[in-house]
């Protein structure tokens, strides 16, 4: 019961973030465009900030990685699926092709899946279930996202090289690279006016990235005819909610993880579709709403998915 309640609330939040975006909307206080502002708020500040404050605590050791590595290679292997099902069956054009793409891949692995495990695993350590979520789904989200979501979105004219160049530059990665050589020089945290300062600051700025996301997410939501989403809904929902459970079980097994890995891994791979992916893509034009429907209706997919996954499998 604990768990369903867990899961109940979690949903709820993003229910309600979505309604006060649709509300905000209605009213005139905020418009399609205010999406793309908070999209951008969201990956120049908000995530670099997140980003460098989880890589900057730990100290990565070959051990951790096992894990991390079957969690991001279940996603790509689901990535390459929702390529191969969204070209030659769904015949979708380049922008929905991107969002099915991105929204089939990641899971929400730190958002749901690290206060489940939480709750069904409390004697679980919580640093095995954080470096599964930042190195196997936050980590690749990062690097890949924006990456997967202008190349499908910036039609003919779209420059890998270019976008490449940019990206090294970005915010993101520049947080990608500082904390993981934070974390790994074991440079402290604190101690001093101006350490406490920055990490008093940047832990507000990750406070914030819930509450924007859901905002951002809730103004592109738009009517969609159901004939065309049900389908999309459908192979995602399984691909994420189903598969890559399965999945991750098998392979955790087969390499025979420690049962807290195991059980963590597994957890973390029930959770629905990730919302940054629905970000990525109303910032570098993919398709925005298609993507939020997903992230959406695979949320609520989960309140049934999840119980059913732990039941089976954990």
């Amino acid at each position: 019961m604990e768990l369903i309640t867990r899961i109940a609330e979690s949903m709820l939040l993003l229910l309600l973030l979505f309604a006060a975006a649709l509300v905000m909307r209605r009213a005139g206080a905020l418009d399609e465009a205010s999406s793309r502002v908070l999209a951008r708020l969201i990956t120049l500040l908000v995530l670099p900030a997140l980003v460098f404050n989880h890589l900057s605590r730990h100290r990565i050791v070959p051990e951790m990685l096992e894990a991390p590595a079957i969690m991001l290679a279940s996603g790509i292997l689901l990535m390459g699926l929702g390529w191969l099902v969204g070209m030659r069956l769904f015949r979708l054009d380049r922008p929905q092709l991107g969002a099915v793409v991105l929204c089939t891949g990641f899971c929400s692995a730190a958002f749901l899946g690290i206060p489940l495990v939480e709750i069904v695993y409390p004697h679980l350590a919580l640093q095995e279930s954080v470096l599964i979520a930042e190195l196997g789904v936050g980590l690749p989200l990062f690097l890949l996202g924006p990456l997967v979501a202008a190349y499908y979105g910036g039609g003919a004219g779209f420059s890998m090289r270019a976008h490449l160049v940019s990206y090294l530059r970005s915010p993101i990665f520049l947080s990608i690279v500082s904390g993981l050589l934070w974390g790994n020089l074991g440079l402290p945290r604190g101690g001093n006016l101006a350490l406490d300062t920055l990490f008093l600051t940047i832990g507000h700025l990750e406070s914030a990235l819930i509450p924007l996301v859901g905002l951002a997410i809730g103004l592109m939501l738009r009517p969609m005819p159901i004939a065309r989403i049900a389908p999309l809904v459908a192979f995602v929902g399984v691909a994420q909610l189903a598969l890559q459970p399965l999945l991750l079980a098998g392979a955790a097994r087969l390499m025979e993880l420690p049962a807290s890995q195991s059980e963590s891994l597994i957890l973390q791979a029930a959770a629905p579709v990730a919302t940054l992916p629905a970000i990525f893509c109303r910032e570098y034009d993919c398709d925005g709403e298609l993507a939020a429907g997903l992230v959406l209706f695979t949320t609520l997919l989960s309140l049934i998915s999840i119980p059913l996954v732990v039941g089976t499998l954990g």
